[in-house]
């Protein structure tokens, strides 16, 4: 705003001058006689002079009014105030994107069923069976089967792992098998084929509204058989849901002998051993 006022300081006093040397040479100019030439035929630029003169004038008394107009001290606008929009055409600012794209199709889900079989060692084989329904207590589960030597848990499929751990701290393991079984086709078919037997139901059932006795008991007759088979297809992906969801851990036991066997004397003359003196030898010592 200072260049501005400075500019037009300048262009003020630069037209004032000019207006005062036009006034000067119009006064310094002769006239003649008749008042209608200058000397040596000239004609008389006075007027011209005066002309230019009072527009410039104009032209600087229209410059200090525009500049009157700006309030270089104005203040600045209040905290809060909108900043001025574009028009509506403008092309706006790109925003960045912080979410992915809604139509992103999310990876196929994994199916999954885990096992676990253990074959252990331990002197008590009731302590150790013991041992292993906490376990299923503890991580959420349950007992699925339990025999003499043997016993069957369901953990829950977060739980697994831990469940695993414990289980390999009861005693001495002799075999360990964990396996994991991919059911993600089975599972995605079973449910495509629930799907497809739901609509196929639901348009025989629309059918049955406006059928004649003739057509109704043949399309009875089909959806039943849909019905069976959309309980059967159900029925398999439930069980198969539960094997996902809870994994299965098998422990068998084998109880450790702590007697100690008896060993026969050994004979210095294998000849002996034909006499059958080792079994008289022992008669003698229980008398």
């Amino acid at each position: 705003m200072r260049t501005i006022a400075f500019a037009l300081s300048a262009s003020i006093i630069l037209a004032h001058l000019a207006g005062c040397g036009g006034a000067d040479r119009a006064a310094e100019a002769p006239t003649s006689p008749s008042g209608g030439r200058g000397w040596a035929g000239a004609p008389n630029n006075a007027t011209s002079e005066s002309t230019v003169a009072s527009t410039r004038d104009r032209e600087v008394d229209a410059a200090e009014e525009a500049y009157a107009k700006t309030d270089t001290n104005a203040p600045p606008p209040p905290p809060g105030t909108p900043a001025p929009q574009p028009p509506s055409g403008a092309a706006q600012p790109a925003k960045a994107r912080t979410e992915a794209p809604k139509d992103a199709k999310d990876a196929t889900r994994a199916y999954v069923i885990y096992t676990a079989r253990f074959v252990m060692a331990v002197y008590q084989v009731d302590q150790g069976i013991s041992a292993v329904e906490r376990i299923a207590k503890d991580s959420g589960g349950y007992l699925s089967m339990k025999k003499d030597r043997e016993i069957t848990i369901r953990v829950p499929r977060q739980r697994f792992e831990q469940a695993v751990a414990a289980v390999d701290t009861i005693g001495d393991v002799l075999h360990r098998d964990i396996a994991a079984q991919d059911v993600t086709d089975e599972h995605v078919d079973l449910e495509i084929r629930i799907k497809n037997a739901r609509a196929m139901q639901q348009q025989l059932t629309a059918l049955l509204t406006r059928a004649n006795v003739k057509e109704a008991l043949e399309i009875e007759k089909e959806l039943h058989r849909i019905t069976e088979e959309l309980e059967r297809l159900e029925g398999r992906l439930k069980l198969l849901n539960d094997k996902i969801a809870f994994s299965t851990i098998t422990v068998a036991f084998e109880p450790r002998g702590n007697t100690m066997t008896t060993q026969r004397p050994r004979l210095p003359f294998g000849w002996l051993s034909g006499l059958n003196l080792p079994t008289l030898l022992q008669l003698s010592e229980d008398k």
